[in-house]
């Protein structure tokens, strides 16, 4: 029973000091939009904002994972078809 005590009374402090020592998060969140690009249309537009928007037009995901990693193309390899399409 003293073990117990002893327990509640070194675990509780420091527990509490883990809840109230941390600060709220801010609310956020991210959105994504993906869609088809025009056949028609031949421009490639890769553009980073302020703030950490990217609009990417006719760009795919592996010129994507190559831009993000700052990587040249023969230093990826492998990977579904569809990372080239």
């Amino acid at each position: 029973m003293k073990f117990a005590w002893v327990f509640v009374a070194c675990a509780l402090p420091a527990a509490m000091a883990g809840l109230l020592g941390q600060s709220p998060a801010a609310p956020s969140f991210e959105v994504a939009s993906v869609k088809p690009a025009d056949p028609d249309q031949r421009a490639v537009d890769f553009v980073i904002s302020p703030g950490g928007r990217l609009k990417a037009t006719n760009v795919t995901l592996g010129e994507m994972v190559r831009e993000a990693y700052q990587v040249k193309y023969y230093q990826v390899s492998g990977g579904p078809r569809w990372l080239s399409d």
